[in-house]
């Protein structure tokens, strides 16, 4: 796989929860192995919720503007 296409594959939240899945499973977790996991997810997830807030206030507003 290419070099460029793994970067873009840490994008999504996806291979974060699943590295952190692992070391749980394996209770080979400690503090330090999870949290930057734990914060990339947390991260992403903010970006998502920020983009679809984004996105809703602009459809809340296209719908009230429509009602008049």
């Amino acid at each position: 796989m290419p070099v460029w296409l793994q970067d873009a594959m840490q994008i999504p939240p996806t291979p974060h929860f699943g590295s952190f899945a692992q070391f749980v499973l394996s209770r080979t977790a400690g503090l330090g192995i999870v949290c930057p996991e734990l914060l990339m997810m947390a991260i992403i997830s903010a970006v998502y919720f920020a983009i679809s807030g984004v996105r809703f206030r602009r459809t809340l507003v296209v719908l009230h503007d429509g009602s008049r």
